[in-house]
């Protein structure tokens, strides 16, 4: 691997602070989906939201983009901003 790909590798791979608005939820499931502000879909789970509860579909929210081990896009942190729903 050349130094250029792995520059590349730990960029995807650093955290950063997004927002979004939940687009779906699976309450029995445990998770959701945000869409976030560059119209990606990002996965999040219940564990890793405010405590532990899941915002309702409509929600604003913040939440840290990370990468799973697979390398695809996933919040951590999800909080619901002021305001909540749109």
């Amino acid at each position: 691997m050349n130094s250029t790909n792995h520059e590349v590798e730990v960029q995807c791979k650093t955290p950063e602070r997004k927002h979004g608005v939940v687009i779906c939820t699976k309450l029995s499931r445990g998770f959701g989906f945000i869409l976030d502000t560059e119209r990606l879909s990002v996965f999040f789970h219940a564990k890793n939201c405010e405590n532990g509860k899941i915002p309702d579909v409509g929600n604003r929210v913040s939440f840290i983009l990370s990468v799973d081990r697979i390398g695809r896009p996933v919040a951590t942190r999800v909080r619901i901003e002021d305001g909540g729903a749109l």
